[in-house]
């Protein structure tokens, strides 16, 4: 899931940053686009810091893997993976479902 907020591709938020700086580059907007993607570089160096810190530091006050870690939040991390595992295999699906929602609360 960190991974996909760091926009890795082909994660699912790869292709929304990827996205944003099409319309960006499309209006235009390249002093914008440019700066966004100096920041998606400073964010993504620091989310794979903070995999780093989660997953490679001390195993006995890590949260993910240690004897107190939190039912609720093994469920959302399995949720939020399920989602993003979802959108790597069948994009469009999803793609269609933001589509329709779209419509529906513009209209």
């Amino acid at each position: 899931m960190l991974f996909s907020v760091a926009g890795i591709p082909p994660l699912a938020g790869f292709y929304s940053k990827l996205g944003v700086l099409l319309v960006l580059l499309l209006q235009e907007q390249i002093l914008l686009a440019l700066i966004v993607v100096v920041f998606s570089c400073v964010a993504c160096y620091f989310y794979v810091r903070l995999i780093k810190i989660l997953f490679f530091n001390n195993v006995s006050t890590n949260i993910l893997v240690g004897k107190n870690s939190m039912k609720g939040f093994e469920f959302c991390l399995a949720g939020s993976t399920l989602f993003v595992t979802l959108f790597l295999i069948k994009p469009e699906f999803l793609n269609n479902i933001a589509y329709f929602v779209t419509l529906f609360f513009l209209n």
